[in-house]
């Protein structure tokens, strides 16, 4: 039997020992709770205030935007007359339109609708100073004003609905070039609305500053001028940059906070392209790849064990079957023919030809306005281009292995995907492919830089100095996207060889709406604004939290 133990003084007394004399313990300064909560539970500072930061995010695109939709000369953006007839033929419910009459396979994408003669006419009356930088566009004839329809031809007539369901509707209410000018604002509302939900996404990137860094980067100059007018590819370009970030924005949330509003920062922008073009579900895969690649495994079963998840899930699976149904059954997929490769060309030749085109996919993804015929100034390419070579130093500087590599193999995708696409093209239409058409898969490449700049892991002199680092950034492409703003408004007013002077008079020149002056000026004033916004949501951003083992199995 077990006897009991007595007490250490009564047991020191026996061996004749002295018991230690009894201390008293100062009471602590500040209370001890009982229980204290785990270190990956403790309090953490507050987000900004997501909305009211979206808000002003969504005023501020909107005007840039807004500013490029009355810049830019009616019927003078890629394709808008094409695009402008399809979207004032589906809110008339015309989802397809006839095909063509006697069509050869390079027409199948050509299809017949019956518009107003006013927007009909706008494709006749761009050839003046279409692929021609040295006309102003004062030399356009003025459209049709009738309201009568007549049939005419459109060659994008089988592209998704969605899009041009709404940015047609203006053109019901004003049956007039007010209605086209009604069309791009709707577009521009639209895109402005993506992106400011993606600067929401960037205020979850905890203890990833430099990630605005990034986001100022994918908002390329063509972003801005192609939300402005009556083209899917603005549209596009904004949900592949909220995508983006809402996937990058997910990979940093500690799973307590990832809830409704985090997952439809990545599921909203992910659904809207699976709907608006054939080829944007490639970039909704990439984006979902990267929250894949860089959140646990253990921590994605969970994610996807969670109701809201599967619901996102479904929701986008029944949209896919949607978006091939369509461009199955509907044609979809087809395009226009490209540049032709001559008969004789070898294997040799054709790889070469792919090559151009991809270099030529690269600047034109930073700055191509008009109908691709004025490129953003040398200047411009250079410094956008070496900021981004920056960026991605940085990354390499400071990041973890898994940034690097996803750094890596997001160039590397997007080079791979664009050469082998030209490749695939050549043998039925030719070498096709500009930069917009493949931009939304690289805008992943700057946020990703971005994202994998860890500003503890960065040199001592630029650990200091990192807000002085982000507002660099930020101010270069404020001043790189006005410059561009100006020299395309030169372009369209006075020709690209006139004067200096954009608000200069010469013979055939084009005056915008507004004042050029004023359209200048607000432009300046939106996108130095947004980098004072980006650059306080930069010191704003939450430092990391550590998350233990422990929690990646906690629902």
């Amino acid at each position: 039997m077990q006897r009991p133990s007595r007490p250490l003084g009564s047991r020191l007394a026996q061996v004749g020992v002295p018991a230690p004399a009894a201390t008293a313990v100062p009471a602590p300064a500040h209370p001890v709770p009982a229980h204290p909560a785990p270190a990956h539970l403790a309090p953490f500072p507050r987000r900004p205030r997501g909305l009211r930061t979206g808000l002003v995010a969504f005023v501020l695109l909107f005007v840039a935007m807004g500013a490029w939709s009355v810049a830019t000369p009616l019927g003078g953006s890629p394709d808008e007359p094409a695009q402008l007839i399809r979207a004032a033929s589906v809110v008339r419910g015309q989802l397809v339109g006839r095909p063509l009459p006697g069509a050869t396979r390079a027409q199948g994408s050509i299809a017949v609708v019956r518009v107003p003669e006013v927007f009909a006419s706008l494709a006749n009356d761009v050839s003046c100073f279409y692929v021609n930088p040295w006309a102003p566009a004062g030399c356009q004839a003025p459209l049709v004003p009738s309201p009568q329809d007549q049939p005419v031809e459109t060659y994008v007539g089988r592209y998704p609905p969605f899009y041009y369901a709404v940015v047609g509707l203006p053109t019901l209410v004003w049956v007039s070039p007010g209605g086209i000018y009604g069309a791009r604002l709707a577009s521009a509302a639209l895109s402005a609305a993506m992106l400011a939900l993606a600067v929401v996404s960037l205020t979850r990137c905890r203890g990833r500053p430099m990630v605005v860094a990034g986001f100022s980067l994918a908002v390329t100059p063509m972003v801005l001028y192609l939300g402005g007018v009556v083209n899917p590819s603005g549209f596009e370009l904004a949900s592949a940059v909220a995508a983006f970030c809402g996937a990058l924005a997910l990979a940093r949330l500690p799973l307590e906070e990832v809830g409704p509003a985090a997952l439809a920062g990545f599921g909203a922008p992910a659904l809207a392209l699976v709907l608006v073009r054939a080829l944007a579900p490639v970039w909704a895969l990439a984006a979902l790849g990267m929250l894949v690649w860089l959140r646990p495994w253990a921590e994605v079963k969970v994610l996807v064990a969670r109701a809201p998840t599967r619901a996102w899930l479904a929701v986008g699976a029944l949209a896919g079957a949607f978006a091939l149904a369509w461009d199955l059954l509907a044609g979809g997929l087809r395009l226009q023919p490209g540049e032709a490769v001559p008969a004789h060309a070898g294997a040799a030749t054709v790889a070469h030809l792919a090559l151009d085109r991809l270099h030529l996919i690269a600047v034109s993804s930073l700055g191509q306005f008009g109908w691709m015929d004025t490129p953003s100034p040398w200047g411009v390419v250079s410094t956008l281009a070496l900021a981004l070579g920056v960026l991605a130093l940085l990354a390499f500087a400071s990041g973890s292995r898994a940034a690097r590599w996803l750094l890596v193999g997001t160039g590397v995708l997007w080079a791979g995907f664009c050469y082998v696409f030209v490749l695939a093209m050549v043998p039925t239409h030719g070498v096709v492919g500009q930069g917009r058409d493949f931009l939304g898969l690289a805008v992943g490449i700057p946020l990703v830089a971005g994202l994998g700049t860890r500003v503890a892991r960065l040199p001592g002199f630029l650990q200091r100095r990192w807000r002085t680092l982000c507002g660099a950034f930020l101010a270069v492409v404020a001043i790189c996207q006005s410059a561009d703003f100006y020299e395309t408004l030169r372009r369209f007013s006075v020709g690209i060889s006139g004067p200096v002077d954009a608000f200069a008079h010469v013979r055939h020149g084009w005056q915008p709406p507004v004042a050029g002056p004023v359209l200048v000026a607000a432009f300046i004033a939106s996108v130095s604004l947004g980098a004072v916004l980006l650059w306080r949501l930069a010191g704003a951003v939450p430092p990391a939290r550590p998350r233990p083992r422990s929690t990646w199995a906690v629902p």
